[in-house]
């Protein structure tokens, strides 16, 4: 069968194909019914059996049950009768794969790596592995938005062993983690591992590979033999970044790819909070600490600011809020004004949100309150970090109202925030919010704080 010469599959028309895979092909397609485009992703006939079609129907369900901003959408799964094939639809891309790029500078390539990493994230969360995360599979719409593709080798944690023979390699050499090359069990430190090599060739237009001179970085072999060589010997990989990334970000990077998963960012959801770190690691203006800002200084603040503006959450849960927004009065009643301006851009949002960070007036928390809620990560990070410093009852049940942010940066600062000043308000809520959590991943992480929490208040009236 020509690929080239099919002209409909199921009810879709066919208007290019696209390309040809180990078991499938890809078509762009004519959805009849809302007159788009979509991606058609057909199994080969001699590959409509046995594991072939098992991970063919897996990317399918895996991709149908996930949903997230930066995944794939699929729309349809069917049998096409006139070529006897499977094929599901998707999103069609318009762009480019990450690795028909030139080498990104930082400052672009690390946003769009943070929206990768959350989607990421969410698969993690669903207890699923991608296995074959590469700049190949990082897909860039036209639009400006950034896919995570490919999951036809993600597999749930608990399958995995049912799924992968011992002792077999899955993915794709150049980015694997050792314990991937091994044939091993993977985890969600496998898949920071090939993360961080994705971002070191983005930054540097090669592979990691690329710079060693007795490696051929296209044959698997070599690559393989040259990473069991490494490991023998107790060595790492050696990284050669560019002028202008800055070290923070390298330290990242170098982190993502230690050899023992130990000794990496254990989620991709630990990961985003280090590249996000790294990438705020530079000085703030300097602004003394015993001098808070006047009203003057903060509303000619807000007027450099006039063409920006932030999201604000005014009608949905934010504790206390009628009571705080009522009487905070007028000057923290404009600035909830220019933070509802829809211009206002990221970075004048963080700005401001730092400038109410230093100012304990109840209106000040209030307006950080409502930050909590941003959708910029950057900008609800930086409003629950100004929270953390206050020690207020009602502060406390906000952090730990945001465990249940969609945003996992946002709830570990959060976490972090339920420091001993806040110990006697926050144990009794978490203990209960424990109590009806149903799910696992916000479980474990409610668990985890307890703990801490209850390790930290021991330690504490030990040295008392």
């Amino acid at each position: 069968m020509n690929p080239r010469e099919i002209e409909q599959i199921g009810p879709y028309p066919v208007v290019e194909f696209l390309a040809e895979g180990g078991m499938a092909w890809v078509f762009k397609v004519e959805d009849p019914k809302f007159r788009v485009h979509r991606a058609l992703k057909m199994l080969k006939p001699q590959a409509a059996q046995g594991d072939e079609f098992r991970r063919f129907e897996s990317e399918a369900k895996l991709l149908a049950r996930v949903e997230h901003p930066n995944l794939i959408t699929i729309y349809d799964f069917g049998h096409d009768p006139a070529t006897d094939c499977y094929y599901y639809t998707m999103t069609f891309v318009d762009g480019a794969p990450l690795s028909e790029t030139e080498p990104i500078p930082p400052e672009a390539a690390v946003p769009i790596f943070l929206d990768v990493l959350s989607a990421l994230e969410r698969l993690h969360l669903q207890g699923i592995i991608h296995r074959d995360i590469k700049p190949g599979n990082i897909l860039m719409m036209s639009d400006g938005r950034v896919l995570l593709g490919d999951l036809g080798i993600a597999r749930q944690q608990d399958q995995m062993i049912s799924l992968t023979r011992t002792g077999m390699a899955i993915g794709s050499v150049q980015y694997m983690s050792p314990e991937q090359a091994r044939g091993e069990r993977v985890t969600p430190a496998s898949d920071v591992f090939s993360m961080g090599l994705a971002l070191y060739q983005v930054l540097t237009g090669q592979t990691i590979y690329d710079a060693v001179d007795e490696v051929d970085a296209s044959s698997g072999e070599q690559v393989l033999m040259y990473l069991g060589g490494l490991i023998h010997s107790g060595s790492e990989l050696s990284f050669r970044f560019p002028r202008g990334v800055p070290r923070p970000l390298q330290r990242v990077v170098e982190k993502a790819c230690r050899f023992d998963p130990a000794q990496r960012h254990a989620t991709a959801g630990e990961l985003r909070i280090a590249l996000l770190e790294a990438h705020h690691a530079a000085p703030e203006p300097r602004r003394s600490a015993a001098r808070r800002p006047s009203r003057i200084a903060a509303m000619l603040l807000l007027g450099l600011l006039a063409g920006l503006g932030v999201w604000v959450l005014l009608g949905g849960e934010l504790p206390g809020r009628d009571a705080r927004v009522a009487e905070i009065g007028p000057f923290y009643q404009a600035a909830l004004e220019r933070l509802a301006d829809p211009k206002l851009g990221v970075e004048g949002r963080r700005e401001l949100v730092a400038t109410m960070g230093a100012d304990a007036a109840p209106g000040a928390t209030a307006v950080l309150f409502v930050a909590t809620r941003d959708p910029s990560a950057q900008v609800a990070v930086e409003a629950v970090k100004q929270l953390n410093r206050r020690v207020d009852p009602e502060v406390a049940r906000h952090l730990i109202g945001l465990l249940d942010a969609e945003e996992f940066t946002v709830r570990a600062w959060a976490a972090r925030g339920l420091g001993e000043a806040l110990w006697e308000p926050a144990l009794p809520a978490l203990e209960a919010r424990l109590a009806r959590e149903e799910r696992p991943p916000v479980a474990t992480q409610l668990r985890r704080a307890i703990e801490q929490i209850r390790t930290a208040a021991a330690g504490h009236e030990a040295a008392a």
